[in-house]
């Protein structure tokens, strides 16, 4: 039985060199690829000024607030905003609630989104399902005569 060269080399009880921070000590160590990553620390210049808040909103209706993965805009977080889509679109919500998923949705582009094409979905489905294709005759002579000979067995 053969062993390939890996499986030869021994690595010590304390690490091998993937332990060893290629930076050097007291840097901070680089993971992954890092492709495009800036770091503005290393060429000691400034971060890019923050954007301005978006036009025509009002002190609540901004963009998104985002803490961790929630994203906070008119008192909703995104996921409650899905939870209430289905019922704003029935028309099922009473007006506060409605203009608070409203402002959200002005104030989230994700929501907005999604929003969109959830509305665009509903609103194919009721139209296809409301709106039943009718039967051409030909169809559906075939389809009594299959029934009488079925009802006769």
């Amino acid at each position: 039985m053969r062993r390939n060269a890996a499986a030869r080399t021994r690595q010590p009880l304390g690490g091998g060199p993937r332990d060893r921070n290629p930076a050097g000590p007291g840097r901070p160590q680089r993971r992954g690829n890092r492709r495009g990553a800036r770091s503005f620390a290393d060429r000691h210049e400034e971060p890019p000024a923050p954007r301005p808040p978006a036009a025509g909103g009002g002190a609540q209706l901004g963009r998104c607030v985002v803490s961790g993965d929630q994203r906070l805009v008119a008192g909703l977080y995104c996921r409650e905003v899905l939870e209430l889509l289905s019922a704003y679109l029935d028309g099922e919500l009473d007006e506060a609630r409605r203009r608070q998923v409203e402002s959200h949705v002005a104030g989230c582009d994700w929501c907005e989104r999604f929003g969109a094409s959830f509305a665009a979905v509903v609103r194919a489905l009721r139209e296809n399902i409301a709106a039943p294709t009718p039967l051409d005759p030909e169809r559906a002579s075939r389809l009594a005569s299959r029934l009488a000979s079925e009802a006769r067995r």
